[in-house]
């Protein structure tokens, strides 16, 4: 925030909307932000000082804190609809939007049919301080030569894929995400793709190689769940250590996420099966915590190997682990069958590293709650 900014101006008219937190903060403290209708500008009066802000950055409240109280409503509905639907997907730079779509018709035009590439063009802004001027001539540019000044490849098959990002919200994360993808030597295969969300854009971020592949073509946002992180990097964890090479790829040929569980299934398989030719009958030192009828310390190898088998995961990976005293099993049986892995580190307290079901599937709230109220207990009463 700059104090009486040279390259904004504020000029107060009726319709302005005032929110005093002069109450809140115990002091006289007032935002006035003006209609849309004058061109939305806003300013922080502080103690009787005017803090005007630049072009770029957001006002002290969020859009929706407008949003959700009906006295705002006459300033808040003086926005056009189009711009208040798509601001509510770009918080991060929803005032900037309304600042510049507001006053420069160029701007308008292209938040309305191409939001993606004026996210982008605001990051780029943003990252190179760039002036009002600069931003609003650019504005007026070909979009292909916008890609050019966001530093991507200029060319139509990056409009289209733009066109495609169907993201809840648009912040730092989406941001690098769309950077990553765009950045893949075959980002244009992705266009064979009906829409991409941020689910599919982390996964392919995190897998590259799945670019093009018939699992990631048939993809379908209502049969992948959050849990196909933690399944994928089980696999790839997994393949390592029984010695699968080409796993990815063996991955990306699946039809489906079903197909993508049995390939993991077999590994756990493989898995346990060399565990249990190659783990000799060990104790496991005592555990840090005692446990209940219903959390149970997993005290030997061919125990730590049995609940490798029964919930399809690869938790017997973790036996030298145990054995150096760096980790520890529970087997959870309420409310849901889950396994619980702590981590242990001398001279500190106990940690949670993990808490799931089957096959790495995330718990209910209920068993979270559950398990960690007995687990901050514990760790409470834990003496290094």
């Amino acid at each position: 925030m700059t104090v009486l900014s040279v390259q904004s101006t504020f000029h107060s008219y009726e319709d302005d909307l005032i929110i005093d937190f002069s109450e809140l903060l115990a002091y006289p403290s007032q935002l006035l932000i003006n209609s849309w209708q004058q061109g939305i500008n806003w300013m922080l009066k502080v103690n009787g000082v005017d803090e005007l802000y630049e072009y770029l950055e957001e006002a002290p409240i969020p859009l929706v804190f407008i949003k959700e109280r009906e006295c705002y409503h006459h300033w808040y509905n003086g926005i056009p609809e189009q711009i208040r639907q798509l601001a509510q997907h770009y918080k991060s730079i929803e005032f900037t939007a309304l600042y510049l779509t507001s006053r420069y018709s160029a701007a308008y035009e292209l938040f309305i049919h191409q939001p993606t590439l004026f996210f982008l063009l605001i990051k780029q802004a943003k990252e190179e301080k760039w002036e009002e001027l600069k931003l609003t001539e650019l504005l007026t540019y070909k979009r292909i030569d916008l890609l050019q000044a966001c530093q991507l490849p200029a060319r139509r098959s990056v409009l289209k894929l733009l066109q495609k990002m169907a993201f809840k919200h648009y912040g730092n994360p989406e941001y690098g995400y769309i950077k990553q993808l765009l950045a893949l030597p075959n980002y244009e295969k992705l266009n064979h793709l009906e829409s991409i969300d941020e689910f599919i854009a982390k996964l392919i971020c995190r897998y590259p190689e799945l670019v093009a592949t018939r699992l990631i073509n048939n993809y379908q946002k209502h049969h992948w769940q959050q849990s196909v992180y933690a399944l994928f990097d089980d696999i790839c964890r997994m393949a390592t250590y029984v010695g699968v090479e080409n796993i990815i790829k063996r991955i990306g040929a699946c039809e489906s996420i079903d197909q993508v569980e049995r390939v993991h299934d077999r590994l756990v398989d493989q898995l346990n099966q060399l565990e249990a030719a190659v783990l000799s009958e060990v104790n496991y030192q005592a555990p840090p915590f005692a446990g209940t009828d219903c959390i149970i310390p997993i005290i030997n190898s061919q125990s730590l190997v049995e609940e490798g088998k029964e919930q399809r995961h690869c938790i017997a990976s973790y036996h030298a682990h145990i054995v150096h005293r760096r980790y520890y099993v529970y087997r959870v049986t309420y409310p849901e069958r889950a396994t619980l892995g702590i981590t242990l580190q001398e001279g500190l307290k106990p940690e949670l590293d993990q808490l799931k079901l089957k096959r790495n599937h995330p718990v209910s709230e209920e068993t979270n709650q559950y398990v960690l109220k007995w687990l901050s207990k514990a760790i409470k009463d834990y003496e290094i």
